[in-house]
């Protein structure tokens, strides 16, 4: 084999190894990108779903002629397991009713709130970052109260 050769041939195996190590770190990062678009997706697909649930309990709420806080869980509960059996515990949701302020003037708002640790819903974990809370929230004017109305519950709105 002569001189010119054996330096071909090292050449070749030395950019064979460039290539390698090259590929070792371009890798993860091209793998990142779209894991990242998946996790995000998923992320915005269950805040949607949340905000639709919140939306179903403030209209049960709204519509209800008494205050009755299972139903209003039930009617989220239904929103949730109909888009893949997602369950919600009650501690999670929060119901503001409509009351009065202390000068006498209604607040005619029936708000819900459900918040979900971001860790319940992720797919990949923290890799992505850590999320305290998915949260929604939805108001919507309690129907068939006037001003002489009273509140369901005895307390001011605050």
């Amino acid at each position: 084999m002569n001189r010119h050769a054996r330096r071909t041939l090292w050449n070749r195996t030395c950019e064979r190894g460039a290539a390698v190590v090259e590929m070792a770190v371009v890798t993860p990062l091209l793998l990142t990108l779209p894991f990242g678009v998946i996790e995000f997706g998923n992320s915005f697909m269950f805040r949607q779903i949340l905000t639709h649930a919140a939306r179903e309990g403030a209209r049960t709420s709204a519509i209800q002629a008494t205050a009755d806080d299972s139903a209003i869980r039930a009617a989220i509960r239904d929103a949730m397991s109909a888009v893949g059996g997602i369950t919600i515990p009650d501690s999670a949701i929060e119901i503001t009713h409509w009351c009065k302020y202390s000068d006498g003037t209604p607040n005619f708002t029936e708000k819900v709130k459900i918040s979900v640790p971001y860790d319940d819903v992720a797919i990949f974990g923290t890799f992505f970052g850590v999320w305290d809370n998915i949260i929604a929230i939805s108001a919507m004017r309690k129907e068939g109260v006037t001003q002489d109305s009273t509140p369901p519950s005895p307390g001011l709105c605050s």
